[in-house]
């Protein structure tokens, strides 16, 4: 890739050492030095090769990215049972792209509104939480927000490289006498 360049060991003096051979139990180090040519996401595999394997090891520069101002967590306090205890969430996009986002919860006494929703950079949002417990209990649960659209959030192989972010949600409900 003429964006990536992988720059060998070096002896004490500085040059390049000459032998590619590393022996067993012994540690090489390369230098990997990334030139991009415009703000964008970069992704290239570099190929190592060994007398007995050959593997793959990722290299990814991430580009421009949306960025929700999450906190990360919410504590709903104690709630009667089947009450809805509500918590208002000013949000920021901080990224440097628009937020396409979608939000999950669970378990689902806890829900997010809306859940979801489009923020440009720099604006903000209101978030409405809300925690509607259905029995005595301690609920520990979280909000999950997917980046929707972001690069490096597809379907399939790329899934697990999708951009997501999980605020830690929790409550307790009590019985009103």
């Amino acid at each position: 890739s003429p964006f990536f360049e992988v720059v060998g060991p070096r002896t004490a003096s500085g040059q390049e050492l000459k032998q590619g051979k590393v022996a067993a139990g012994m540690e090489v180090c390369f230098v990997v030095k990334f030139r991009p040519q415009e703000v964008k996401e970069y992704r290239v595999d570099l190929v190592c090769c060994t007398e007995r394997e050959k593997f793959a090891v990722p290299v990814r520069a991430l580009g421009p990215r949306a960025v929700l101002a999450l906190p990360d967590d919410v504590d709903f306090g104690v709630a009667p049972v089947k009450s809805t205890r509500s918590k208002t969430l000013i949000v920021q996009n901080v990224g440097t792209c628009i937020a396409n986002f979608r939000l999950r919860c669970t378990p689902p006494v806890f829900v997010a509104s809306p859940a979801e929703g489009i923020v440009e950079t720099g604006q903000t949002i209101m978030l409405e939480l809300a925690f509607t417990p259905d029995r005595a209990d301690a609920y520990h649960g979280e909000m999950v927000g997917e980046y929707v659209g972001q690069t490096g959030g597809g379907s399939g192989a790329e899934a697990k490289d999708r951009d997501e972010v999980a605020v830690a949600l929790q409550g307790v409900a009590e019985n009103v006498e």
